[in-house]
């Protein structure tokens, strides 16, 4: 009996271990040197708050959908400090959708284009997946478009 158990903990600890691979944890340096070559999502989030907690779930279901064709990213707001400051975040959980690479000549009123980092457009607090799918599939087609 103890073995059963056993096996199933090393399962499903197994599959959170894979599951928290298909959202990457990244510090403001790894985000500077990123060359956004796909879409992207950047959540900034802090272990403290309850919606980033509640969202991470979702995160993760729409990441494994994605995977391969989008970047997912999370960066701890209360340790990297630089990119929650450039692009303005105030509350968290916030989303940050890139959907385009680094274009100085971005249309007026794109943040890209101030701070020379990639296209991109935020959500904030907690949206459930099938919000957060249709609003990837509309950053894809975006990025698809350029």
């Amino acid at each position: 009996m103890k073995k059963f158990f056993l096996a199933i903990i090393l399962l499903f600890g197994a599959a959170a271990l894979c599951s928290a691979q298909n959202v990457k944890s990244m510090t403001d340096n790894d985000l500077s040197n990123h060359k956004f070559t796909r879409p992207a999502v950047i959540d900034f989030y802090a272990d403290w708050c309850g919606p980033c907690r509640k969202l991470g779930p979702e995160l993760e279901k729409l990441a494994k959908e994605y995977a391969g064709k989008v970047d997912f990213f999370r960066v701890n707001v209360d340790e990297n400090k630089e990119w929650a400051a450039r692009y303005g975040v105030e509350s968290i959980p916030y989303l940050l959708w890139v959907y385009g690479p680094a274009d100085t000549r971005a249309a007026k009123g794109v943040k890209a284009a101030a701070s020379g980092g990639p296209k991109t457009d935020s959500t904030v607090g907690y949206m459930p997946y099938s919000d957060l799918k249709q609003i990837m599939d509309q950053v894809i087609q975006l990025w698809d478009n350029q």
